[in-house]
């Protein structure tokens, strides 16, 4: 495209979502990065994070994303919340990239002592084991579960060719760390 020429309104109006939607993910993503120590949601103010995470990525895909939150998601520490929105993130990105989902949801739990986090797509899904077998599991999923278990979490993936793929993941509100309690 020549310097002067200008790109027709429906791509200038989609570039420009997109931009919005970059620079509040960027914006979010840094907040939570750099906040110190547990911060306190209340008021439904980290489900409205979530929800606006979630319509960012709607936003720049074509992908339904229904959420389903139960419990009071109160002083979760800022590495957790972290922690959830980077798998949130890296589960949904893994279902549009690879499973071409156009439908994606979301369960997000919390009890006494954990989180847990429920991803399932109508993507195109994998037979897990033949992926295992031979090594092939891609970053994203090697991403989910390295960071799953540096914070002291399970995760159990199920997949079927042609049938979706359900992750699910389990994380305590609290761990020992070189001796010392965190939550």
């Amino acid at each position: 495209m020549k310097k002067n020429q200008s790109l027709p309104f429906d791509w200038q109006a989609e570039l420009h979502t997109v931009q919005n939607a970059l620079k509040t993910a960027i914006q979010e993503l840094r907040d939570t990065i750099y906040s110190n120590g547990a911060r306190t949601f209340q008021n439904g103010v980290f489900e409205e994070s979530v929800r606006n995470y979630l319509n960012d990525i709607m936003d720049l895909n074509d992908v339904q994303i229904t959420l389903h939150m139960q419990g009071r998601f109160e002083n979760i520490s800022s590495e957790l919340i972290k922690v959830i929105f980077r798998i949130i993130g890296e589960g949904c990105g893994n279902a549009i990239r690879h499973g071409d989902s156009k439908n994606i949801g979301i369960k997000l739990c919390e009890d006494k002592d954990n989180i847990y986090i429920e991803i399932t797509d109508d993507g195109t899904g994998f037979d897990l084991c033949e992926v295992t077998k031979d090594d092939r599991l891609g970053m994203g999923m090697r991403n989910l579960n390295c960071l799953v278990y540096s914070y002291y979490g399970s995760i159990d993936i199920n997949s079927q060719p042609y049938k979706g793929t359900k992750i699910s993941v389990s994380l305590p509100l609290c761990y020992m760390k070189k001796g010392e309690m965190l939550c």
